[in-house]
């Protein structure tokens, strides 16, 4: 899809005036919105609308915001952006992996809601660096459990977020399948994750927390 082709975008939030900012911040740009809507009726209304992308208002903290993030992400039709007014810790960014493509601060401004949007349009995540800001020791501890991966790990965490399989990363690293899945187990004990996508996402997390930076990464790597 061409950049230059226009994308659908469902805002999905309880605040009119977070709708209405949203709508006015994606005036003038390649981003339509076709629905402003409340969370109430979320389902009817992802089905009504069929937007590329639902911009969804949550608290990452939440448990119920959680399973209704899990709802929206179920649907066919649209990747899921998270909007929350907290920042969060990397446990509550570890739970929503699965459910949302996107994550972006509430009070983020407008030309870093377009940078999320047109890294979620063309098939990547987005996490923004304002939901993993963390005290200083909680950035010396994401920066020591980095650290505890073997530079062939390190290697293998950024395959996987770049969407690369295990054959492909065995291939490209010249080892064998099984060696990759050993090198895999280390990096959930070491990072506290359970499967490749809260690998992925949560390793992305970690570094922006001690870079300062936003990380995007393939979608594959929430697929494979």
């Amino acid at each position: 899809m061409s950049d230059l082709s226009q994308e659908t975008v469902l805002v999905l939030d309880d605040y009119p005036l977070i709708r209405l900012g949203i709508f006015a911040s994606l005036l003038n740009t390649r981003y339509k919105v076709v629905g402003l809507e409340s969370r109430t009726d979320a389902e009817a209304s992802l089905e009504k609308f069929r937007a590329r992308v639902a911009i969804v208002g949550a608290d990452l903290g939440d448990l119920k915001d959680r399973l209704f993030l899990e709802t929206c992400s179920a649907s066919p039709n649209s990747k899921v952006i998270v909007l929350t007014e907290a920042i969060v810790a990397l446990a509550a960014v570890r739970r929503c992996a699965k459910a949302v493509r996107g994550m972006l601060h509430r009070q983020a401004p407008a030309a870093e809601l377009i940078a999320c949007l047109d890294h979620v349009s063309r098939g990547h995540t987005y996490v923004s660096r304002r939901l993993v800001a963390h005290p200083h020791t909680a950035v010396e501890a994401d920066a020591q459990r980095l650290g505890r991966l073997s530079l062939r790990e390190a290697e293998i965490l950024r395959l996987i977020q770049l969407g690369l399989s295990n054959r492909l990363i065995a291939e490209r690293l010249d080892i064998s399948r099984e060696t990759v899945s050993v090198h895999l187990r280390g990096i959930g004990t070491k990072l506290g994750v359970r499967n490749r996508t809260q690998m992925a996402i949560v390793g992305l997390a970690m570094d922006a927390s001690v870079s300062g930076r936003a990380w995007h990464m393939s979608s594959d790597a929430l697929d494979n």
